[in-house]
């Protein structure tokens, strides 16, 4: 997950850059920061709830000294997939973009 919000940070960064400010501290404010927070947080908030059904019932059969149902591998399996897909496009897809754009305004000058 931390490569997936590097590579948003990156990517949103390129795709709305702003190369002429007064202050620093207007760079995180402007339209590109506030939507790589949101997405960051997004990503963030769509691995906890994946991640909270599979982890509740491995907490309660532990502690309820009970056998894990089987439907459970298929739950976990189908969680871990979508978060790994979910990083893998919060990586691959804003460093495009970013890239993409980049060399857009670089062919304009």
């Amino acid at each position: 997950m931390t490569f997936g919000i590097t590579s948003l940070g990156i990517g949103m960064g390129a795709i709305y850059p702003r190369f002429k400010h007064t202050s620093s501290a207007e760079i995180p404010t402007g339209f590109g920061g506030l939507l790589y927070m949101m997405y960051a947080m997004g990503l963030i908030s769509l691995t906890v709830v994946l991640e909270a059904r599979p982890v509740y019932i491995l907490f309660t059969s532990y502690l309820q000294h009970a056998n894990i149902p089987l439907c459970f591998y298929g739950e976990l399996s189908l969680a871990l997939f979508l978060i790994v897909v979910m990083n893998i496009s919060a990586l691959v897809f804003p460093l495009h973009y970013g890239l993409k754009n980049l060399s857009s305004m670089e062919g304009l000058e």
